[in-house]
C-alpha cells in the first residue's frame, strides 16, 4: 500500500485527522485506490479496469447491478495511480454521510444522524466493488 496526505488544517478535529488521505492497493486482481476529497474531507473509493473488462469505457450511469455505498458516481481515466485504466468509483459524500468540512457550519453540527465513513469502511466497500467487477468479468468470459 502507498499513502499520501493532503492539508487538513481547514477540517475540524475528528478521526479523519489521523487517517491517511490516499491509499493504493490491489484486490481481486484490480488496482484499487481511495482518496479524501481535498475540500469536504469525505472519502471516495476507486477500482481500475483494463480493456478486457466489459465495463471498460462505460459511463457509470450505464452500469447496473453494482451494490456499493451510494451507487457508482464516477467513471473516467483518473484517480488511480496507474495509467491506462478505466476507473469506476463511489463517494461517501451523500445524504446522511458526514463530510468533515460541513462541521465548520454551526447548523450542521447538530445533525447527529450523519455518519463518517472511515478508511476501514471505504476500503471494505472498494474491495467489494473489485470483487463484484471480477465476478462480472469472469461471467463475461
Amino acid at each position: 500500500m502507498t499513502e499520501r496526505t493532503i492539508d487538513k488544517r481547514h477540517l475540524p478535529d475528528g478521526p479523519w485527522q489521523q487517517e491517511p488521505d490516499h491509499l493504493a492497493w490491489e484486490h481481486a486482481g484490480y488496482a484499487c485506490h481511495l482518496q479524501r476529497h481535498p475540500n469536504l474531507g469525505h472519502l471516495c473509493g476507486y477500482v481500475g479496469l483494463t480493456s478486457s473488462h466489459p465495463y471498460y469505457q462505460k459511463h457509470y450511469d450505464d452500469i447496473e447491478g453494482i451494490q456499493i455505498h451510494g451507487g457508482l458516481t464516477y467513471s473516467d481515466w483518473q484517480h488511480i495511480p496507474v495509467t491506462g485504466l478505466w476507473v469506476l468509483g463511489f463517494d461517501c459524500g451523500h445524504c446522511f454521510d458526514l463530510a468533515p468540512y460541513m462541521l465548520t457550519f454551526k447548523e450542521w453540527r447538530s445533525l447527529q444522524q450523519d455518519v463518517y465513513r472511515d478508511i476501514a469502511y471505504v476500503q471494505a466497500e472498494t474491495n467489494s466493488l473489485a470483487e463484484q467487477l471480477r465476478a462480472i468479468e469472469q461471467g463475461a468470459s
